[in-house]
């Protein structure tokens, strides 16, 4: 995987476009840090590839709130206690 700059992405597109042709990926920086990441897709690759990266997108926010609720100890919740806490969001809710 290449990194690149959006003033790189800006000067050299002709050659990252044909690096993505080849199926490489790029992550584009801005001021040293990651801004996006560009895929090589062709018609038949981008619905699958967009699904993927929205699964993915999903398991890494699964995963951070399970590491939350590990950390707040609302891992060890019981049902009882659940239903209050559903009870509560919905009542400030109202």
């Amino acid at each position: 995987m290449q990194f690149v700059s959006v003033g790189e992405l800006n000067t050299r597109t002709g050659r990252l476009r044909e690096r993505l042709g080849r199926g490489d990926d790029l992550v584009v920086t801005s001021k040293g840090k990651p801004i996006a990441v560009m895929a090589g897709v062709n018609e038949e690759s981008l619905e699958p590839t967009l699904a993927a990266l929205r699964r993915s997108r999903a398991v890494a926010v699964v995963d951070g709130l399970r590491k939350a609720a590990i950390s707040s100890g609302r891992d060890a919740l019981s049902m009882k206690d659940i239903d209050a806490e559903i009870a509560k969001a919905r009542a400030k809710r109202r």
